[in-house]
């Protein structure tokens, strides 16, 4: 398959609106990480539940050209984003690797999620090393460049005006529903996710800032 014709479209939402030259200083980290950790690369991806095709957001210095362009990464590697801060190596064959970087798939990948201020999995780091095992030294540079790199997207994202007028819209809509008693919902298609109101989650008596998938929001709903 020829992926340098692959368009990645990235989320409609936050990490999507950070792009090309607002992340010079996560370039920098993920190119720091390469060195520490003796890596072949070291990628951003932005992650939708929907789909195992991500798009790389930026990447380390020596592997710029493979930015914008989109991988295969496989369902149970997105998994391991939820439950463990780093995860344990990964044969690099179970993920399918643009032009730029197909010897990956020779070598091992841990990852790391990424997340929002609101505790949402946006993205995550892709870490391609020749080794099997991590030493204690690689496993602390992997945690630590994880935490740089979350950290600094959610600095950024917070002073983003998306995350203002989101923040408007949300308040207008939950004063709505709790003066009418109607609720409000939002669903973003690329993400797979639901966005409820205070009073949706009240009348689905379902606790006030749990997040909802698809799957979730339509259960409330009897089959016909």
């Amino acid at each position: 398959m020829d992926w340098s014709s692959t368009i990645m479209q990235l989320h409609d939402g936050l990490l999507g609106s950070l792009q090309d030259n607002s992340l010079p200083e996560i370039t920098s980290r993920l190119s720091e990480a390469k060195v520490n950790m003796e890596a072949t690369a070291v990628l951003l991806v932005s992650i939708s539940p929907a789909s195992t095709r991500v798009g790389i957001l930026c990447c380390d210095d020596i592997n710029a050209d493979s930015e914008k362009e989109s991988l295969i990464m496989p369902k149970h590697a997105q998994l391991l984003l939820s439950m463990t801060e780093v995860s344990a190596t990964l044969p690099g064959s179970d993920f399918e690797w643009p032009k730029a970087l197909i010897n990956c798939a020779n070598q091992n990948v841990i990852v790391g999620g990424i997340k929002d201020f609101q505790g949402n999995i946006i993205g995550a780091v892709l870490i391609v090393l020749r080794c099997h095992q991590l030493t204690s030294q690689q496993k602390h540079y992997a945690s630590i460049a994880r935490q740089q790199i979350e950290l600094g997207l959610q600095y950024k994202l917070i002073q983003h005006p998306f995350t203002d007028k989101l923040a408007e819209k949300i308040q207008l809509l939950n004063e709505i529903g709790r003066i009418s008693h109607v609720g409000g919902w939002e669903l973003d298609l690329h993400a797979g996710l639901v966005s409820w109101t205070r009073e949706t989650y009240l009348l689905f008596g379902v606790t006030p800032g749990r997040d909802i998938t698809v799957e979730r929001a339509l259960a409330n709903f009897p089959q016909a």
